[in-house]
C-alpha cells in the first residue's frame, strides 16, 4: 500500500463526513470484507475503487455479494470502460463515478443509491 492510497481514503472520508455521513474507510479490500462479514447490517452502502491493492473492484464486489446481495455499491474508477461497466452491472452495481470526482458527484451518487 502506498501513501497515495491512504491520502485518497482520507480525502474520501473527509468528503463523506462533510456530506453528513459516518464513513468507515478501509485501504485494504480484505479489511473491508472482514468488517462486512462481522457486521453486515452496520453498512448502508459501499463505495469502492476499481483498482485496489490485492484485488480489483469487481473481485471485491463478487466477494461482497457472498456477504450481502442487496448492499448498494458505487464503483469509482479513472479508467471506466464498457467492459468494466458490464462486469459491474452483472454484480448489481448501477452507480459509477469517474475519477477525479467532486464532492457533489459523490454525494449525489450515494444519496441516489441509498434512496432505492
Amino acid at each position: 500500500m502506498c501513501s497515495s492510497d491512504l491520502q485518497l481514503a482520507e480525502l474520501g472520508r473527509r468528503m463523506l463526513t462533510l456530506l453528513g455521513y459516518a464513513p468507515e474507510v478501509f485501504v485494504r479490500p480484505a479489511d473491508a470484507l472482514a468488517a462486512l462479514r462481522e457486521a453486515p447490517a452496520r453498512f448502508d452502502a459501499v463505495i469502492t475503487d476499481f483498482n485496489m491493492p490485492g484485488m480489483s473492484g469487481v473481485e471485491f464486489v463478487t466477494a461482497l455479494r457472498e456477504i450481502s446481495s442487496s448492499l448498494p455499491v458505487i464503483l469509482s474508477s479513472g479508467f471506466m470502460t464498457d467492459t468494466v461497466r458490464q462486469s459491474a452491472r452483472a454484480l448489481g452495481i448501477q452507480r459509477f463515478i469517474a475519477k477525479p470526482n467532486t464532492m457533489q458527484e459523490l454525494g449525489e451518487s450515494l444519496h441516489e443509491s441509498l434512496a432505492k
